[in-house]
């Protein structure tokens, strides 16, 4: 795999920051809302109706920012993005009017968009093909970063200060080097770039020219679409867990709060490592083995990753108990993180892999629809079914899902192995 140059590295910095903060602000208010809720003396919907505001938003810019970024220079957008993501956080906390806050989100919301578009494109421009998984799976931790972090961080400053000062901080600081990154994250195409080593062979979509390709043609690319079900299905338990674990354990399975917090705290940690030992390991083997096609490699990966997941959630379903000792309980999180995390960040290389690169942008932003699509689900849905059942069935349904996706890249990878030069599980 090729080292990375100090240009590359500064820039692959302010990114990681950059991100940091966008999903800092993003959330800012959510870390501060029990706080928020008693001082600006809300109920509680009308803070569901604050942050379902931003979540609309958030859906709609990020699939329109993902359309812009393949005609707007990703450093416009992504400083952009920030600077006004600030604003609006600012804004946010000269009032205490529920349809203020919650207009004033909605447009923060619709700041939050340009945020991963840019990067997504910054580094298809930036990275060699074989640095591109790691480069993407290490910024991808960034938002388990802000997650960990964001938390404790309002708590000490709220306790310092106030929550509208606060979440002000953030909005100067975002706005701050919003400023920074419109100078600093420049990026020319890849294909500028001379390597030395052997190339694996490409897609064979990537030899079509984005201009002769209509975004609904893009959707059928040679396996972006089996990709973008994927994606469906492991945003369902990626959020499903997050959203629903301390419920399933404080309510069937009897387990302390503290417990259900500490879950879903370790299953962050274990995101941020399963992101990149997947990046990381995918990139390794593709400069091993430059015969394959890297985007069977980085599936043969996932594979391995959706089979690691499989075991974790039945291990969840049905050894979970209130006996449980909060180290097994740590381990669990950990290792779910680890299997959800790893599979989200290749699923990103291999869309944007998918096709040309002068359409990454738009391939970013379709795939994001689908994304979007299983975080939906992971919502109403899964609290349906737990109404009309209970919380073990919805662990099962999500066991389910990643089994058929691991059956899924399982066939697959056996029906389409045998054209290469080498069995695709020998690089194991």
């Amino acid at each position: 795999m090729m080292a990375l140059s100090a240009r590359q590295i500064l820039v692959l910095g302010n990114l990681y920051l950059s991100y940091v903060l966008y999903v800092y602000v993003r959330r800012s208010f959510s870390f501060a809302m029990p706080t928020v809720s008693e001082t600006a003396s809300l109920d509680k919907g009308q803070l569901g109706m604050i942050l379902s505001s931003q979540s609309l938003a958030y859906a709609i810019s990020k699939f329109t920012c993902g359309i812009l970024a393949d005609v707007i220079s990703p450093n416009v957008l992504l400083s952009g993005g920030l600077i006004f993501s600030g604003l609006t956080a600012i804004c946010f906390t000269t009032t205490t009017s529920a349809v203020m806050m919650s207009v004033i989100w909605f447009l923060n919301g619709l700041s939050q968009g340009p945020g991963w578009s840019a990067i997504a494109v910054s580094l298809k421009h930036l990275c060699a093909p074989e640095q591109f998984g790691t480069a993407w799976s290490v910024i991808s931790t960034s938002m388990n970063v802000a997650g960990m972090v964001g938390p404790l961080l309002t708590t000490v400053l709220i306790a310092w200060s106030s929550w509208q000062q606060c979440i002000q901080l953030a909005g100067i600081i975002s706005i701050a080097f919003g400023c920074v990154v419109f100078f600093l994250v420049r990026t020319e195409s890849k294909k500028k770039n001379i390597s030395t080593k052997p190339k694996a062979p490409e897609h064979k979509s990537s030899t079509i020219e984005g201009d002769d390709l209509s975004r609904w043609q893009l959707l059928f690319l040679p396996g972006f679409f089996g990709v973008c079900l994927s994606m469906l299905a492991t945003s369902v338990v990626q959020y499903g867990t997050l959203n629903w674990t301390q419920l399933y354990m404080i309510q069937e399975k009897g387990l302390t709060p503290i417990l259900g917090s500490t879950f879903v705290s370790s299953e962050e940690l274990g995101g941020i490592v399963g992101s990149c030992v997947a990046g990381f390991l995918s990139d390794s083997l593709i400069s091993k083995t430059p015969s394959i096609p890297r985007h069977l490699v980085r599936q043969a990966v996932v594979m391995y990753f959706m089979l690691f997941l499989t075991g974790v959630l039945y291990w969840i379903t049905y050894t979970l108990s209130s006996s449980t000792s909060q180290l097994i309980v740590t381990v669990m999180g950990f290792c779910t993180g680890f299997g959800v995390y790893g599979p989200v960040a290749i699923f990103g290389v291999i869309a944007l892999e998918s096709g040309p690169e002068n359409r990454a942008g738009t391939l970013h932003a379709i795939f994001g629809l689908f994304s979007n699509a299983g975080v939906f689900m992971s919502g109403l849905p899964l609290s349906y079914i737990a109404k009309l059942y209970d919380w073990q069935t919805v662990f099962l349904l999500q066991s389910t899902l990643i089994t058929m996706t691991f059956l899924y890249f399982l066939i697959k990878l056996r029906t389409v192995y045998k054209s290469c030069n080498q069995k695709l599980f020998y690089i194991f």
